[in-house]
């Protein structure tokens, strides 16, 4: 047999071989799941999800966009519900609630295992927060009444005005910078508080940062604008 028929045969055996082997081992091919819902505008709005990312943008028109197929999206008695199937590994799906820049919602309550929160320019008379581990990431906040948020562990970023803020944390890093009405609280075990303030009256920029667990059960006066922490409790 001449050397040039081996050489065919032997690469002909090895195209052979090749093609069975990406027919048995081919990666999976993963189709992205989008789904867009309109026509379910409502300035009430409750999400619960499980590890799914929540983020609020700008858009001309308000509407939800989802990569995650377990999520259910509905409209009833006139409110908004973004709800995740539970038991469902979500890590890494995203919700997208787009609304107008000047859109003002009366009341929106969002709670997570883990995951993200993210948005700019959000303006509602009511917000609360529960999320167990993830981040929370809302600037120019406008929140007339109160904001109620409550965490196990993570980071929080906020900035805006805000009324009657209370804020719940067991671990988790929090920055606050803007303005602060009306009566709020920080109750936190642990973790680390940066409060960057405007003064009510003077409008003057104030800063003060806390490291919670060094308190010790000890009465502190922070500063003579009235910031007291007292048994891991900041009254302001």
């Amino acid at each position: 047999m001449k050397k040039q028929d081996v050489f065919v045969i032997l690469l002909s055996a090895l195209v052979f071989f090749a093609i069975i082997f990406y027919i048995v081992y081919k990666p999976e091919k993963r189709e992205t799941y989008s789904k867009v819902f309109n026509g379910i505008s409502s300035s009430n709005v409750n999400v619960k999800l499980n590890n799914s990312n929540l983020a609020i943008i700008h858009s001309n028109k308000f509407y939800v966009n989802v990569d995650n197929e377990h999520l259910n999206v509905y409209k009833r008695n006139n409110k908004l519900y973004i709800e995740e199937e539970t038991n469902i590994d979500s890590e890494d799906k995203n919700v997208y609630l787009y609304v107008p820049e000047d859109y003002s919602f009366d009341n929106i309550d969002v709670s997570m295992n883990s995951g993200h929160i993210n948005g700019d320019g959000l303006n509602s008379s009511n917000l609360k927060i529960n999320i167990v581990n993830g981040e929370v990431n809302l600037s120019n906040l406008n929140i007339l009444n109160s904001m109620d948020v409550n965490i196990l562990s993570g980071n929080v970023n906020l900035s805006g005005e805000v009324s009657n803020l209370a804020l719940v944390n067991e671990g988790a890093s929090i920055y606050f910078s803007g303005a602060l009405f009306a009566n709020n609280s920080i109750d936190s075990v642990n973790g680390k508080i940066t409060l960057k303030l405007e003064n009510k009256d003077t409008k003057e920029e104030t800063h003060y940062l806390v490291y919670m667990s060094d308190l010790n059960n000890k009465l502190f006066t922070i500063s003579p604008d009235g910031f007291v922490y007292y048994n891991n409790k900041v009254h302001i």
